[in-house]
């Protein structure tokens, strides 16, 4: 197998998965808004108290965000990648499990946590380990990857939560994060 050949095959791995975690990444940050009326419904929680958990989790995912950067550079992007990604989709499983207000706050604040890194960690492995000739394509997929879980998100996970019910959605959700957690981790 020639140098070329290597690198176009590794080029498209590194680009697909960061490309499907950023997908993901914005799966989650819309899951939990796109099924409000299906809580609200089922559990009483009133829609300002459902604002308040999407506002701690974006809070802390920004907050965060600079320290991320500070621990991909130290730890490297790639364990920063896979602990913000278990983080998140295992919050959001866990999330799926309950119905305490209190504990899901704990939980919006620890998939904020773990959100936090997708960003310096993606532009970190893309820069690392994206050859100069398709680095733009890579950054291209990034974004699109972010932009169709935001596209997506809003109508699916109502559409499945409405038949299925709120917490077997977020299940399903944070599952496949761990299962796209798993292929990463195996890549």
């Amino acid at each position: 197998m020639s140098a070329a050949t290597v690198d176009n095959s590794r080029d498209f791995k590194v680009i697909t998965l960061i490309g499907v975690s950023h997908f993901l990444s914005h799966v989650y940050h819309l899951s939990l808004p796109a099924l409000f009326p299906l809580i609200h419904r089922a559990e009483g929680i009133s829609y300002i108290d459902l604002g308040v958990l999407t506002s701690v989790f974006f809070l802390t995912s920004g907050l965060g965000q600079t320290p991320a950067g500070f621990l991909v550079d130290k730890i490297g992007a790639r364990p920063s990648l896979f602990a913000g990604m278990a983080l998140l989709a295992g919050s959001t499983t866990l999330f799926a499990l309950t119905n305490n207000y209190t504990i899901m706050l704990i939980l919006s604040f620890l998939g904020g946590l773990g959100n936090s890194v997708f960003h310096p960690a993606d532009f970190s492995l893309l820069n690392g380990s994206v050859s100069k000739a398709r680095i733009g394509r890579g950054f291209g997929i990034h974004g699109f990857g972010g932009f169709l879980g935001y596209a997506t998100t809003p109508f699916c996970a109502f559409a499945l939560g409405s038949l299925i019910g709120w917490q077997t959605t977020l299940l399903i959700v944070g599952v496949l994060g761990l299962c796209v957690l798993a292929i990463m981790f195996g890549a």
